[in-house]
């Protein structure tokens, strides 16, 4: 009752409570038989900590429920005054278009400020003539709020910045896109394909690859 405040359910597996049942007198048997007496054990054990107030109630440590979480509202708000941005929010789910010099800004403030610990996943948008778009989403699990962050690359590049120094989860995602798409991650620690052998040509997900490329058998 001191841990939660609140009265401790009365449901008791079947037999409890009804007795010692043999335990020789104590509460279990070996347990002296003052062992439920925790007040005033506690209150002998203070010493120079003092003893518990009149009351007979533990010093409180503070409830998780009052300190207020993080919303999708607030990391949107967050977003847009630390980076002059337009965040969209969908429930949980904030959006933000971010231009490509701000990616890894903005990523290191999702992992830092806004506390999305967890890194979802990343990949890519071919759009023709219009260019690559990058988009990785991460989360605060403890909030549940997720944010999607999109960039844009201009027509004909093919280079982003790496995320691996903000997370760790970025390294194979990345690996994967280059793979995939052929987008270049700056700064990536172990730019190898991941799924295709080192020989292939091409990149099969983009818009421009020709399905009937000659490649070796896959294994």
């Amino acid at each position: 009752m001191r841990e939660f405040r609140r009265a401790v359910s009365p449901r008791l597996p079947r037999g409890e409570g009804r007795g010692p049942r043999g335990a020789g007198g104590h509460l279990r048997a070996r347990l002296p038989a003052d062992a439920g007496l925790a007040d005033v054990r506690a209150a002998q054990a203070a010493g120079a900590g003092g003893a518990l107030p009149e009351d007979g109630r533990a010093p409180s440590r503070g409830r998780r429920d009052e300190v207020t979480p993080l919303t999708a509202a607030d990391a949107a708000a967050r977003l847009r005054e630390q980076f002059a941005v337009e965040p969209t929010v969908d429930g949980a789910l904030v959006t933000v278009p971010l231009a490509l010099e701000q990616w890894q800004a903005a990523a290191r403030f999702a992992r830092a400020t806004l506390g999305c610990a967890y890194f979802s996943f990343l990949t890519a948008v071919d759009w023709k003539e219009q260019g690559f778009e990058v988009l990785c989403r991460v989360e605060n699990l403890d909030a549940r709020v997720a944010v999607f962050m999109r960039t844009r690359l201009a027509p004909g590049a093919d280079r982003c910045p790496t995320l691996t120094g903000v997370w760790r989860g970025a390294d194979w995602m990345e690996r994967e896109c280059w793979d995939m798409f052929g987008v270049r991650f700056e700064g990536h620690p172990d730019h190898r394909r991941i799924l295709l052998g080192e020989d292939w040509e091409g990149h099969p997900l983009r818009k421009d690859y020709a399905v009937d490329t000659p490649h070796a058998p896959y294994r």
